[in-house]
């Protein structure tokens, strides 16, 4: 199976209103900090605030499905990242 490389990052990351305005390397560990900083919208900021934001690279199976919880990202044609799959906890 071909292994594609995508952004991971928790649901409540995935809904800031800018995060498809950031690239890959916007991630990469030695910049997560500050890219992390600068999401804005939806719940990206509380999550921030209660130190579990997460966003790591990864290369998945093309296939394969995000953790629970968790949204994948890839690079769109203009290399900013485009929505790939999610896997969404709705449990309470």
């Amino acid at each position: 199976m071909a292994k594609i490389k995508v952004l991971q990052v928790d649901q409540w990351t995935s809904t800031a209103k800018n995060i498809k305005d950031f690239t890959l390397e916007d991630f990469e560990p030695r910049n997560l900090r500050k890219t992390l900083s600068l999401l804005c919208g939806g719940d990206a900021k509380a999550i921030q605030k209660i130190g579990i934001a997460n966003a790591t690279i990864r290369e998945v199976e093309e296939n394969s499905r995000p953790p629970i919880a968790h949204v994948w990202f890839i690079t769109g044609p203009d290399g900013k990242l485009r929505f790939f799959k999610a896997n969404y906890d709705c449990s309470d």
